[in-house]
């Protein structure tokens, strides 16, 4: 997942943080966003998580979830303001 990852911070780092977390490292973060799986890609926000996605997914897919949950996101905060 490294190369994909890094694909997405290319794409989307100015938009988003990403954070690669060893959960065995850091198990308080597993028990904190319940991460069953790795790996989780967990999307979150000031209000709390947006979206989760286990398992392994290919760069374009990647870029869809990315794009559909940033996108919710925006809408969401541009309805509130």
């Amino acid at each position: 997942m490294a190369p994909t990852y890094r694909a997405i911070q290319e794409r989307y780092g100015k938009l988003i943080d990403i954070e690669k977390i060893d959960v065995d490292q850091r198990p308080e973060l597993a028990t904190d966003y319940q991460i069953r799986g790795v790996p989780s890609l967990i999307m979150t926000s000031s209000d709390g998580v947006i979206a989760r996605q286990v398992g392994a997914l290919p760069l374009k897919e990647l870029s869809v979830w990315v794009e559909r949950n940033i996108n919710t996101q925006n809408r969401t905060s541009h309805n509130v303001t």
